[in-house]
């Protein structure tokens, strides 16, 4: 069966999900700030109907045809380097993983051309992707697994329990011991910390004693239980960074 224009077709949900992730963990580089066509799917005029970007309708993923393939835009300057997701990804090995290409190279799961599979090619296709990336995945069940993919270690994605502990230890680290401060114990830290900066220990601590008692941990959860977990991820690092400096 072949499908034709109009007629009902899905992407395979392991690019539903991989679009997902790039977006929560490259915000400033979604749309309208890059292209919303170097995000697409769907096939346009200068695709063939062998491409991946045209739908299909396999036995293993359904009656309605469905794309295998995703585009991602490059953009460094938002924070997106294609390049690097790309790398992540051919190291992670994933088996749903048909093959990748991007500024005018290509890996595949399988091998090609005397190239090992997940190794990197030269590309000779028309279109180079300098400014976006391509990714294929299978067109078994596998296609539709909606698990995490590997985009990149600082982007992995972490539990709300993850980000409890890093809150914590953060607070402990700049605190000293390793029960739970109290926002008194925070007090004591603040004075060599904000001399530094030419604050007034004394307002400081004086404003700060009229707050209501804080559980970290409890505080650090309500946070995380608010925000994406590649957001807390970003915060977290933000804070370590600031605390260290």
């Amino acid at each position: 069966m072949t499908w034709r224009k109009g007629q009902p077709w899905r992407r395979v949900h392991s690019l539903d999900r991989l679009n997902e992730q790039i977006r929560a963990a490259y915000p400033r580089a979604v749309p309208p700030a890059t292209p919303a066509t170097a995000w697409g799917s769907l096939a346009d005029d200068a695709h063939s109907s062998d491409s991946d970007h045209f739908p299909h309708y396999y036995a293993a993923l359904g009656k309605v045809a469905v794309v295998c393939a995703g585009d991602f835009p490059h953009a460094p300057e938002l924070g997106l380097d294609f390049g690097e997701a790309a790398e992540a990804l051919r190291l992670s090995k994933d088996p749903r993983i048909k093959y990748v290409i991007f500024d005018g190279r290509m890996f595949s799961s399988y091998a090609a051309h005397g190239y090992a599979p997940y190794t990197w090619r030269p590309y000779s296709g028309k279109d180079m992707h300098r400014t976006h990336g391509h990714i294929s995945t299978v067109a078994t069940a596998a296609a539709d697994d909606p698990r995490d993919w590997q985009i990149g270690e600082d982007d992995m994605p972490i539990t709300d329990a993850d980000a409890v502990k890093i809150a914590r230890a953060m607070v402990n680290q700049k605190v000293g011991g390793s029960s739970s401060p109290t926002v008194g114990e925070l007090l004591q830290a603040l004075e060599p910390a904000i001399a530094r900066e030419g604050t007034n220990p004394t307002e400081l601590a004086a404003a700060l004693a009229g707050l209501p008692q804080v559980d970290p941990a409890k505080l650090a959860a309500q946070i995380a239980s608010l925000l994406p977990a590649t957001q807390v991820k970003q915060l977290a690092d933000e804070l370590a960074r600031r605390l260290a400096s």
